[in-house]
């Protein structure tokens, strides 16, 4: 993928993050102008979404993808920490920014070390057990929504 095409995902990406927080005019969407930048950043330093992946029976975390999961939550970290000074009604700055990178960080962790084998997993399903688990998931769609209160209008 070419470096045109990386800025272009990145920059409709952002777009895509503005336009559905609705014509607030707030100046709380400047993370949407912080996200693209990471992106192109962290392409440009060759971290891709399938960096060293492979689907596998074991979970796994190599060394290319714990230094990316510390640099996201470092920059979310301080994507948090630009945000804040615009917004002034954040009472705890560091805290809350602490708190978002941390969390961003943990969950990349998990999603890059245990998607593999969950990828794994899926496809190597016997076909009936794959239908009746996507049956299943489609005909309690609606239940699920009921149950989280999701109106969809």
């Amino acid at each position: 993928m070419t470096v045109n095409w990386i800025v272009t995902i990145a920059l409709i990406d952002g777009v895509i993050g503005k336009v559905s927080t609705g014509p607030c005019g707030r100046r709380d969407v400047i993370g949407y102008d912080l996200k693209p930048m990471g992106q192109i950043i962290a392409y440009a330093r060759g971290m891709r979404p399938a960096l060293d992946y492979s689907a596998s029976r074991r979970p796994r975390f190599s060394r290319p993808l714990f230094l990316g999961t510390v640099v996201r939550g470092l920059g979310y970290i301080a994507s948090a920490l630009v945000c804040s000074t615009f917004i002034h009604h954040v009472d705890h700055a560091w805290p809350s920014a602490i708190r978002v990178g941390l969390v961003t960080g943990i969950v990349t962790g998990l999603g890059v070390t245990f998607n593999p084998y969950i990828e794994y997993y899926a496809d190597n399903l016997p076909e009936r057990r794959l239908g009746a688990l996507g049956g299943f998931a489609l005909q309690s769609l609606q239940y699920w929504l009921f149950l989280f209160d999701v109106h969809l209008t």
